[in-house]
């Protein structure tokens, strides 16, 4: 606890910053692909558990602010961004870090920590499945 488990890129760090809430838009680029992105709401983190299996879920509705490109793939910017989330979440998982607060989303299911700690959530976490589900919409205004 407190203690330096791994690293980010400044990339992953700015897309935890943006899951988070703490930023409002993030410049993102994959390939021939550059734009600025926001959020139309705010991006829901959640857990659940079924017959003893954890799945831990991003799911959000983007904004397509501007594009370098004259024209974006809304599907295929899906797909990347999503990708994108999921290897981050699976970095995270596999380094036992848990800064999207996936824990207390959890504990939240239970009476007690101590039914919580029961379940087995840092065995769970580490197992957990996981799932994005993202809507990109263009932005009017740029």
């Amino acid at each position: 606890q407190g203690r330096m488990v791994g690293t980010l890129t400044g990339a992953q760090m700015e897309l935890v910053s943006f899951l988070l809430g703490d930023v409002d838009e993030i410049t993102y680029s994959r390939g021939e692909l550059f734009c600025l992105l926001g959020r139309r709401n705010a991006i829901s983190l959640g857990t659940r558990q079924e017959n003893g299996q954890w799945t831990l879920r991003v799911e959000g509705q983007i904004l397509l602010r501007n594009a370098l490109n004259d024209a974006v793939d809304e599907a295929q910017l899906r797909e990347l961004l999503s990708q994108d989330i999921l290897n981050l979440l699976a970095h995270l998982r596999d380094l036992g870090a848990d800064p999207l607060g996936f824990s207390g989303r959890a504990a939240s299911h239970f009476p007690t920590l101590q039914a919580w700690h029961q379940q087995g959530w840092d065995s769970g976490y580490r197992d957990a499945i996981l799932e994005v589900s993202l809507r990109i919409f263009a932005s009017e205004a740029t």
